[in-house]
C-alpha cells in the first residue's frame, strides 16, 4: 500500500470465509472456514488511510449478505464490470445508476472478453498471433455482445 497509491483485493469474499480442503482428502471432504471479516475490512480500511492508498475490493457474483455495506462503511469501492451490469437482458447499466462507490471496468484479466479497445479488434488479433487463448478463438468464450451494444459503448 506505501507505494502503490491503489490495492485491488481480488475475490474480497475471501476476507468473510474459504473453502478448506484437507490435504488428500476429496473435495466433498472440505468445509467453509469462517473469518473474522468485520475485522479484517477495519484493518485494511486502517491501512488504506494511513497509506493515502485506495482500495477496490473484487465483489463480483453472488456476495454474503452485509459484505457490499461494510465495504462501503471502510471506504473500500466495488468492483463492477461493465460487461455485467445491465438494467435489463439488452441494455446497459447508465452511469447515474451505479454505487457512488464502485469502480468500473470493462475487462478483467479472468474473464474473456470479445470487446476490442477502442473498437479495433487489435486486442483480439494479438492474442491469436501469440496463440494466447485457452480454448480455440474468442468465439469460444461464450460470450456474443451484440454490434448495437458495443456502439453504444
Amino acid at each position: 500500500m506505501r507505494r502503490g497509491g491503489a490495492l485491488r483485493i481480488d475475490h474480497i469474499l475471501g476476507l468473510m470465509r474459504l473453502y478448506w480442503i484437507p490435504y488428500g482428502a476429496a473435495p466433498g471432504d472440505g468445509a467453509y472456514v469462517a473469518y473474522p471479516w468485520r475485522d479484517l475490512i477495519a484493518i485494511v480500511a486502517l491501512e488504506s488511510r494511513r497509506n493515502h492508498c485506495l482500495v477496490v475490493g473484487e465483489d463480483l457474483g453472488t456476495v454474503p449478505e452485509g459484505l457490499r455495506e461494510a465495504m462501503t462503511e471502510a471506504g473500500i469501492l466495488s468492483y463492477r464490470l461493465l460487461y455485467f451490469e445491465k438494467e435489463t437482458d439488452t441494455e446497459s447499466r447508465p452511469p447515474e445508476r451505479y454505487p457512488r462507490e464502485a469502480w468500473v471496468s470493462g475487462r478483467k484479466h479472468t474473464i474473456c472478453h470479445p470487446w476490442p479497445p477502442i473498437g479495433t479488434g487489435s486486442d483480439l488479433a494479438l492474442r491469436d498471433r501469440l496463440s494466447l487463448w485457452s480454448v480455440s478463438g474468442p468465439a469460444r468464450c461464450g460470450i456474443a455482445v451484440p454490434a448495437a451494444t458495443t456502439a453504444r459503448l
